[in-house]
């Protein structure tokens, strides 16, 4: 124990963590969480040189808590980590701490664990601190100061100057960007920031973990191939490294006194931020793919993306609303457009579609043209269009995905499926996009 105690002693770390209980066992240092400290309502804690915090924000309305670290003096759009993202507190009361076991914890007061770091090795909570650094890196560090978790690590939507995303190559684990849900719901939603495939020196955008839409393109020493934006080397440096255990991308920001990230978007689009002072606001530097309708499923199922408004660039179809309310913009459209009727199958009638391609793939093809297209349709529940192609009859099952608007007067010959309460003439009847994205 005597051993133990001057070991301790001789730790700067623990001396003034020692100094600081002394004088306030509940005084929050300006950048470290001790033992038998908690953050709750507006309590926080700030890095050494007062670009982030760490504390609670709420979201939404009603409002949503989450634990978070943000950019301090930056007023929108500042959240980097969130703790909770996937579960939202009623309040800010729970205390977000070191809990006895040595994790960091998000507890209320019957001890319901909310989140927690989930660290296997047990060990008293009085021999860790956790730091919040300059760099927006939040550690857990135990008695020699050695990091036994950290945010860095554990990334969300967000990528920070010096921050690496890393992919074990022995045991082909890998760190990724999630974007949120939608801009007032940090939970993970359908869009990441991938290592490419078989770990690839390259990253791909990847929708529900399924669908691939867009890659970096191989690393060439100095940038990805798919990112000529990336030789801007007056403002930022770009580095991958790769060995035969682990690779890693990590970027670093030139301009010292501004700041920077690399977010997932709630677009589907991966954006180089810089925060402009002057002007109160965020400015894309580059963002990719740089046409928002290449995102997959951008705007949903019977969702249309317009290429041409980049404010409001969805809309549904005419006999589709927006499946949530809220749905405006590219905030949330990912949760595409309902039915105004629902189908009814074996009465359902089919609408001319116009002004629209559509970049899906069909399910099925098979060799029937006009009227046999149609019933070979209809007789089947689960088909939601059909289109006759080069002597050939495209069938496509549930949902639509990736219909984009033509504004040149071109586009697919599709018939969409309507139940038949949908028509007020006899056909063909047409239809296009719908009105307002309001």
């Amino acid at each position: 124990m005597g051993v133990l105690l001057s070991q301790l002693l001789l730790e700067p770390l623990f001396l003034l963590l020692l100094f600081c209980l002394l004088q306030d066992p509940l005084a929050i240092a300006t950048d470290t969480l001790l033992p038998g400290q908690a953050l709750t309502g507006s309590t926080r804690i700030t890095s050494a040189d007062g670009v982030f915090e760490l504390g609670y924000f709420s979201l939404g309305n009603p409002s949503r808590y989450y634990v978070g670290i943000r950019f301090k003096e930056v007023p929108i759009d500042n959240v980097v980590w969130v703790a909770n993202r996937d579960r939202p507190l009623e309040d800010s009361t729970a205390e977000f701490k070191i809990s006895e076991d040595g994790n960091l914890v998000i507890q209320t007061k019957p001890k319901s664990l909310f989140w927690y770091t989930n660290l296997t090795s047990a060990s008293s909570s009085s021999s860790r601190v956790a730091v919040l650094l300059g760099n927006g890196n939040l550690v857990l560090k135990d008695m020699n100061s050695s990091v036994l978790w950290d945010t860095f690590s554990h990334p969300a939507n967000t990528l920070l100057p010096g921050q690496n995303l890393a992919l074990d190559k022995v045991t082909m684990s890998s760190q990724y960007l999630t974007s949120w849900k939608s801009s007032l719901d940090p939970s993970p939603g359908p869009f990441t920031l991938e290592y490419g495939p078989n770990g690839t020196a390259q990253f791909v955008l990847v929708w529900k973990k399924t669908q691939q839409y867009w890659t970096t393109g191989l690393w060439n020493g100095q940038v990805f191939g798919g990112v000529p934006e990336m030789g801007a080397r007056y403002l930022y440096n770009f580095s991958f490294f790769s060995n035969e255990t682990v690779s890693y991308f990590r970027y670093t920001f030139n301009e010292t006194e501004r700041l920077t990230k690399l977010v997932v978007d709630v677009s589907g689009q991966i954006k180089q931020l810089v925060w402009v002072k002057a002007a109160n606001q965020w400015s894309v530097f580059w963002a990719q793919p740089r046409q928002q309708c290449a995102v997959y499923a951008m705007c949903g199922a019977f969702g249309v993306c317009n290429q041409d408004d980049d404010k409001n660039p969805c809309r549904c179809l005419e006999g589709f609303h927006p499946a949530l309310a809220q749905d405006k913009g590219l905030s949330a459209w990912s949760g595409g457009c309902l039915r105004e009727t629902k189908l009814q199958c074996k009465t359902d009638q089919f609408a001319l579609l116009t002004g629209i391609r559509f970049t899906e793939n069909p399910n099925y093809v098979i060799m029937e043209i006009g009227d046999k297209c149609r019933s070979t349709c209809l007789k089947d529940c689960s088909c939601t269009a059909y289109s006759n192609q080069s002597g050939s009859c495209w069938i496509w099952k549930g949902d639509l995905l990736n219909l984009q608007q033509q504004n040149d007067g071109g586009g697919d010959v599709i018939y969409i499926r309507l139940a038949s309460l949908e028509f007020t003439e006899k056909q063909p009847y047409t239809i296009s996009v719908g009105g307002s994205s309001e």
